[in-house]
């Protein structure tokens, strides 16, 4: 429950943020954004809030809790 995978054809395995870049990064128009994410800084930076997003999910949504969270 803590980040999104993403299992490619070939067998790699993406976790987080960068599984959503590399899932739009095969659209023709977002690719090349997407690829922004892996710029000198940009990648610690939007893991950091991807992790604290995903942390708070359910607070952010306005949602109960997950089933066995606390």
């Amino acid at each position: 429950m803590r980040q999104m995978h993403l299992v490619t054809a070939d067998g790699h395995v993406y976790g987080g943020l960068e599984a959503v870049v590399q899932a739009l990064a095969t659209r023709p128009v977002l690719g090349l954004p997407a690829r922004a994410y892996y710029l000198p800084g940009v990648r610690l930076a939007l893991d950091l809030l991807y992790a604290l997003v995903a942390a708070n999910r359910y607070r952010i949504m306005g949602k109960a809790m997950a089933r066995g969270e606390c």
